[in-house]
């Protein structure tokens, strides 16, 4: 009869039953699996740096993140949570807040680019209605008043440039033009005015009125043309130079009561800032190694706090209800070019992700954005749990649900 009780058969049993004690420990303990169609949406961040979330980042992730902009980290794909409303050719939208209501709820409104016609929707994209249908064709530009009944419209009939200061009035587009010549133009924070850049001579002009172009005031006038213009807070208007990676730039805050300019940045080549009038977000050239380098300043303090990341102040936009946060665009990776000419010449175009960042903290959280778009034209619903943005590569306009965030 055979022994079945060898040396050898013992240490194979013994062998058997810590296998089999240790499945059962690990199928009892293991963490629950992510079921189908339900994958990690914790984002950009939380792939790139294991435990992500919304907090400060160690030196060590901010050195791989600066890596992953250059193209030297790989990253995976994570459940969308961006949702395409127009499928293309939209001149520019805006967020239009219920007046009635205190909550978030409010319609988005928008311009087609190759008819002029406006449009309004709910947020998710349904009750789609036409407000004018007034004829425009070949808008290529939309700067809305914040509640959005009117709008800066700058399009092409010929080779002449119009530029109409318009009010959507029963199903029609109506409105004043303005000099052709003027170089920028920007709404008051309650859009009762607004500001442009007018040469004139040898000199530029800074002018407000009201949004018809009467009650004309003359704010400032220097030698420099050119200026790109920002009033986020009634009683201050930034003033920079158009930005290019071959020039130097500098900004100045214009205050309004007392007429005086304050120069807060300069000189920084391609210079280009994005404020909500207490904090900005900038970003300059480094032409030699074709990339940018951006940090954030405290427009009261001067305080600045240099980032590795690499942000496109144009692909930002500042929150109103949470203090120092900013949500921007961030090109993954970033391509060698010379900023900001190269991509706005279309020499170049990116793949962005979204991050939330605190400009006071640095801390970031993330959220990914379906097809890898060039995002512009940031915006966000009045309760902020919605981003709308434009994809520059086609005009599609699409919402990021934020939520929770």
């Amino acid at each position: 009869m055979q022994n079945l009780f060898t040396r050898k058969n013992l240490i194979i049993a013994v062998v058997v039953v810590i296998l089999a004690g240790g499945g059962i420990i690990w199928y009892f303990t293991r963490p629950a699996s992510v079921p189908a169609g339900e994958e990690d949406e914790r984002g950009f961040f939380s792939r790139l740096f294991p435990g992500g979330g919304e907090r400060e980042l160690t030196q060590e992730e901010r050195k791989r993140l600066e890596e992953a902009q250059q193209g030297g980290a790989g990253l995976e794909a994570a459940r969308p949570r961006s949702f395409k409303l127009v499928e293309a050719n939209v001149a520019g939208a805006v967020f239009v807040k219920n007046p009635s209501t205190s909550s978030g709820q409010g319609k988005i409104r928008y311009i087609d680019r190759e008819t002029g016609h406006v449009f309004e929707m709910n947020p998710d994209g349904t009750d789609k209605t036409r407000i004018s249908n007034t004829t425009i064709p070949g808008i290529f530009e939309v700067i809305w008043s914040p509640d959005g009944t009117r709008a800066i419209l700058k399009y092409a009939a010929g080779d002449k440039l119009n530029i109409l200061s318009a009010r959507f009035i029963a199903s029609s587009t109506q409105g004043v033009f303005l000099p052709s010549d003027l170089k920028d133009i920007v709404f008051s924070p309650r859009g009762e005015r607004v500001a442009y850049v007018l040469p004139d001579g040898e000199e530029t002009l800074i002018i407000a009125a009201s949004p018809d172009n009467k009650n004309q005031r003359a704010l400032a006038r220097n030698p420099f043309a050119g200026w790109r213009i920002s009033w986020p807070e009634e009683g201050n208007i930034f003033l920079w130079p158009a930005p290019s990676g071959f020039n130097d730039g500098f900004l100045y805050r214009l205050n309004l009561a007392a007429g005086t300019m304050t120069k807060l940045l300069g000189p920084r080549l391609g210079l280009d800032i994005k404020t909500d009038g207490k904090n900005l977000v900038f970003a300059e050239s480094d032409p030699g190694n074709k990339t940018l380098a951006s940090s954030f300043l405290d427009v009261g303090s001067l305080k600045m706090a240099p980032v590795n990341l690499k942000i496109i102040p144009s692909k930002c936009a500042w929150s109103r209800l949470n203090k120092n946060t900013a949500f921007c665009a961030v090109p993954v990776p970033l391509a060698p070019a010379v900023y900001p000419d190269d991509w706005l010449e279309g020499k170049i175009s990116f793949f962005d992700v979204l991050v939330k960042i605190n400009s006071a903290n640095l801390t970031a959280a993330s959220f990914d954005l379906e097809e890898g778009p060039d995002a512009v034209n940031l915006f966000l619903s009045s309760d902020e749990k919605n981003l709308f943005y434009l994809n520059r590569r086609d005009g599609s306009l699409w919402k990021v649900e934020m939520e929770g965030s």
